[in-house]
């Protein structure tokens, strides 16, 4: 099944990223690998709702399902934001809001194999946006994921495509 197999690599890049061994396995790690894991079955739930409601129901559901984990995991780190963090919040929301809402656009009229992949691109703004704000230089183990999870989507999309699954 094509959303199992995608979920296996979400898995398999957040191993590569956290490097076992490297560190102390802790509750930071496992909530690394929770949230891929709760992040693919977010977008399985969209695609399963965006058969039966629209684009824009959709969007607005899908946080109101995922909001209660969201507010367990703030309540212990939360701290109130000031004015101008409150207008960066909402720039973000409103950017994140338009995003889902084209994210589940696209996997309302297409296969989840075939846009699932284009998702990968984040990889490469993540990096970018890492190092213009951070100065982070990503580790090789982090292209080393990268290159992984984008090849061996690009496989499973080639073959399941060729079988006239996709």
């Amino acid at each position: 099944c094509m959303p199992i197999r995608l979920l296996v690599l979400f898995e398999i890049g957040a191993m590569i990223i956290m490097r076992p061994g490297a560190a102390p396995l802790n509750w930071v790690a496992v909530g690394v690998l929770a949230s891929s894991l709760l992040w693919a079955i977010s977008m399985l739930l969209a695609k399963h709702i965006a058969k039966y409601d629209s684009t824009l129901t959709t969007t607005f559901y899908q946080p109101l399902m995922t909001a209660p984990l969201a507010f367990l995991a703030a309540i212990p780190v939360w701290v109130w934001p000031d004015a101008t963090t409150w207008i960066i919040l909402m720039a973000m929301g409103g950017l994140a809001g338009l995003a889902n809402s084209c994210m589940i656009h696209a996997l309302r009229i297409a296969d989840a194999s075939l846009s699932a992949p284009a998702e990968y691109v984040r990889l490469v703004w993540m990096a970018l946006w890492g190092y213009l704000i951070f100065a982070e230089v990503p580790i090789w183990t982090s292209w080393l994921c990268a290159f992984f999870i984008v090849a061996a989507s690009a496989c499973v999309t080639w073959h399941d495509t060729r079988r006239g699954w996709g």
